[in-house]
Formats: structure tokens, C-alpha cells, sequence
């Protein structure tokens, strides 16, 4: 089910997500955050690993597997804080 706002369709997508793959942060691998994503009714998400996109062709081969929509970006650190990079 798509959302709507009135008559136009939206996703909600989660823009800030790291995996324990590559953020020691996280306890989630990428698949339990699809599959939780999933059921809180999100369209897709946006891994954002720290300093890494490493994670791009697993990212690629669950989500065809999943039918759900993934976007790899990066978390960078920088002297003025952290940054957010997507579509790499």
C-alpha cells in the first residue's frame, strides 16, 4: 500500500540508517533492517554506513530480493560535523 496525502502518493523512507557490517554502532545486519523496516511500513531506506558504501551490491541484491526500495549514501565525518551523502 502506497501512503497518501491528500490525493498525492508518497514513500516514507528512512534516510539514516547504519548496518553492523560497516558502523560498529549498529546491531542490525542489512537484512533485519529491511525486514523491520518493512513492518513498520516504510517504502524503503537509505544506508548510511560511517565512511563506507561498501555495503552497495549486497544493498542491490536484497532489495530485488526484498521488492524494496534501498538508496547507499555515507556518513562522512568532517571538521564541521557529520555529513550525510546519498546516491553513491
Amino acid at each position: 500500500m502506497v501512503p497518501k496525502w491528500g490525493e498525492k502518493e508518497f514513500m516514507l523512507i528512512d534516510l539514516h540508517v547504519h548496518t553492523a557490517d560497516y558502523s560498529p554502532c549498529s546491531e542490525l545486519d542489512l537484512e533485519q533492517a529491511i525486514l523491520r523496516a518493512k513492518d513498520m511500513g516504510l517504502q524503503g531506506l537509505c544506508i548510511t554506513d560511517h565512511e563506507s558504501n561498501e555495503i552497495a551490491s549486497k544493498a542491490m541484491q536484497l532489495a530485488r530480493k526484498h521488492q524494496f526500495f534501498i538508496l547507499v549514501g555515507m556518513e562522512i565525518l568532517t571538521s564541521q560535523g557529520d555529513l550525510l551523502v546519498f546516491g553513491l
